[in-house]
């Protein structure tokens, strides 16, 4: 009921102090991104998340980093998912530790260097 009641205040473009405003319990999960961003907000973070999969599973054989690793790349899916998970359960979508985690694993740095030490 909390949910909805802060939803329909503002669904488009959202309210930061929803729950102020209407006096109704602070949501804490992932769900709380519809009442406080709305649906633009979280187009945006589900444009966010297409892209922190998509860079974890894009690997570059050409390029010498740590980032091509398939190991790598397993421990930067289990990470950002169990982040997202427990964001979900117990905490709000401004929780300091899970945008870490996106920062930390969910973006690659490529360096141009070709791999000319195998000759």
């Amino acid at each position: 009921n909390d949910f909805m009641i802060q939803f329909i205040n503002s669904p488009i473009f959202g309210n930061m102090t929803v729950h102020e405003i209407t006096g109704a319990r602070y949501p804490h999960s992932l769900i709380s991104i519809l009442t406080h961003l709305g649906i633009t907000g979280f187009l945006f973070f589900l444009i966010l998340l297409f892209y922190v999969y998509n860079d974890i599973y894009h690997i570059d054989n050409n390029k010498l980093d740590i980032y091509t690793n398939q190991n790598y790349s397993l421990l930067r899916f289990f990470v950002v998912s169990a982040m997202i998970v427990i964001t979900m359960m117990t905490s709000f979508f401004t929780w300091m530790p899970f945008w870490f985690c996106i920062g930390l694993f969910g973006v690659s740095l490529y360096c141009n260097m070709e791999k000319t030490y195998a000759n």
